[in-house]
């Protein structure tokens, strides 16, 4: 039976890093999400909020083989920024040596929902509520989808759940929320940027931007948070 001290390392830069394999370690444990999806915007021309994105695909637990004093490659996904009267950019992959997880994608303009991230991703579209995210198997699973707008009951607020619609006409959608917490909430029927989601939520998506019926101005939704790596191993 071993003995030691269970240790962590966490990665939340976007982009590359690199994880220094302590001496004596030959096997870490990998927890990662990837990057959110951004918030759909609004053209100007329609009532309709822009959808919420869907949150990033992640992984819980997964053993992964390294090479004591080798060094293992991470790049964190970056963030998809919320759409200018557009769809919301896709989130970035975030990559663990040999393992990676899709980002969440972008949420749409006008009412309909983001999808997940992930090949089991929750799919927003019309489905109500968007479905969250199915699991893959290997401690993989797919994120959840964003919120489509002027969807019913505003439901922004389960960790680890699928964003929900906006509850009036010309709210924006909500973001996927991922296993670190909530996504971000549409914007009002006033032209509202969607709020991002909070700071620590990683790989949750962006909240859609809210609308008006006599409005011209193109609106920006929420921007998703990057993702999130953190290698744990026991010395």
């Amino acid at each position: 039976m071993s003995t030691g001290t269970l240790q962590s390392q966490e990665f939340t830069t976007p982009g590359a890093n690199t994880f220094n394999v302590p001496s004596g370690v030959t096997d870490v444990f990998v927890d990662m999400i990837a990057g959110g999806g951004g918030g759909g915007g609004v053209t100007g021309i329609q009532s309709a909020g822009g959808s919420g994105g869907g949150s990033g695909e992640f992984a819980f637990n997964v053993a992964l083989k390294v090479t004591s004093g080798g060094t293992v490659a991470i790049t964190v996904g970056a963030a998809g920024a919320g759409g200018t009267g557009s769809v919301g950019s896709t989130g970035g992959n975030t990559v663990v040596g040999p393992f990676t997880v899709l980002g969440g994608l972008g949420g749409a303009v006008g009412p309909l929902g983001g999808a997940g991230g992930g090949v089991g991703g929750g799919k927003g579209g019309d489905a109500l509520p968007p479905l969250s995210g199915i699991p893959e198997g290997g401690g993989f699973q797919g994120g959840s989808g964003g919120g489509r707008s002027n969807a019913g009951a505003g439901n922004n607020n389960g960790a680890g759940a699928p964003g929900w619609g906006g509850g009036v006409a010309g709210q924006g959608g909500g973001g996927g929320s991922s296993a670190w917490g909530t996504g971000g909430t549409g914007g009002a029927s006033s032209r509202q940027t969607g709020k991002s989601p909070n700071a620590k939520a990683w790989g949750a998506g962006g909240g859609g931007a809210g609308s008006n019926a006599a409005d011209t101005t193109r609106v920006t939704g929420g921007d998703g948070i990057q993702g999130y790596v953190q290698i744990q191993w026991v010395a």
